[in-house]
This record gives structure tokens, C-alpha cells and sequence, in this order.
């Protein structure tokens, strides 16, 4: 498993940033000390597509804050074992109207190596749940899929946009975790 993954690094160095050279070789080390050690099953959580695009698109806020690193850490603590990502189609398909594919299965086939990545799948009646709480469904949503995945909770940029949905479940900014 460790020359797949280290295959698969090389494979992210072609095609990806210097940031996400600092998460390979973050995650790399990390794993390194590990090796021998299966990991112990950590927090189910839920990422919604804004960490996602954070971390991949190396995006800034409007005053030029990094938003980037929030999100590699929370990346980086999933692969210490701290957390496991469940991850629905509904957010595949908006990540993959707006990032690479080849970046996005990059880090999904990660995840997936270290068994750190659940899926789950969305249904006609969950968007309709979600239309039924909002007019504007897409974060209600991802917490009807969230909660059906098991997350413990949902880790997010936009707080308001969870606020309908709170009674399902939790969401948090990532530095909040």
C-alpha cells in the first residue's frame, strides 16, 4: 500500500501546486510514522464543496486571508486518523463544475487508499426535503445527505447557509474543529 501511495504522490506533483505539495509532503511524513499501524476509526464528517474549493483552488477571501490552509488542515487531520469524510454525488457534481477532474479524483483516490472516504448517494426524496425547507436547497442538502451518511457533523465556509437544516445537523467552520 505505501508504493501505491507514494506513486500516487508522484502523480499529484505533476499536476498540482506548491500547496498541495506541502499537504503530500505533510500527509507523506505523517504516514511515514504509521505505516505499521492501522488507524483508528475517527469522526464521520461531511465537507461541503466550499472546503473543498478552498483547499483545491488555493482561494482567498476578500481581504486576501488564506482560506487555503483551513482546509489543508482538515484534510491533514483526516489523514492522522482524526476524521473520515463522507462525501455525497450531490457535492461531486458541483466540485466538477468547477475544478479539474483529474484534481478532484487526484484527492479522492487518496482519501479512498486510506479508507477515509464514504459515499453516499442522493435521492429524489432528499431533494425534495431540502426544497421543502429552503427555496434555496443546495445546503439543506448537503445536510440531508450529511446526516444519512452518519457524519457527526458538517464542516463549512457558510454557516448561514445551514441555519434551515440546524435540526439535522451541525455545521461548523474549520477552524471551529
Amino acid at each position: 500500500m505505501l508504493c501505491i501511495l507514494k506513486s500516487s504522490v508522484l502523480a499529484l506533483c505533476a499536476i498540482s501546486s506548491k500547496k498541495s505539495l506541502h499537504f503530500v509532503n505533510s500527509f507523506s511524513s505523517g504516514f511515514k510514522k504509521r505505516e505499521c499501524n492501522f488507524c483508528i476509526m475517527g469522526k464521520k464528517i461531511y465537507l461541503d464543496t466550499n472546503i473543498y474549493l478552498d483547499y483545491l483552488l488555493e482561494r482567498t477571501n476578500r481581504f486576501g486571508d488564506d482560506r487555503s490552509e483551513c482546509a489543508f488542515v482538515v484534510f491533514h487531520r483526516t489523514f492522522l486518523c482524526e476524521f473520515e469524510i463522507v462525501l455525497s454525488d450531490w457535492c461531486a457534481e458541483e466540485l466538477l463544475k468547477t475544478i479539474q477532474p483529474d484534481k478532484v479524483l487526484f484527492l479522492m483516490e487518496l482519501l479512498k487508499a486510506k479508507n477515509k472516504l464514504y459515499h453516499v448517494k442522493c435521492s429524489e426524496n432528499d431533494r425534495e426535503y431540502a426544497k421543502s425547507l429552503s427555496s434555496h436547497y443546495h445546503d439543506p442538502l448537503h445536510a440531508i445527505l450529511a446526516k444519512k451518511g452518519n457524519a457527526e457533523f458538517i464542516v463549512t465556509r457558510d454557516k448561514k447557509g445551514f441555519v434551515c437544516s440546524k435540526h439535522i445537523l451541525e455545521a461548523y467552520l474549520p477552524e471551529e474543529i
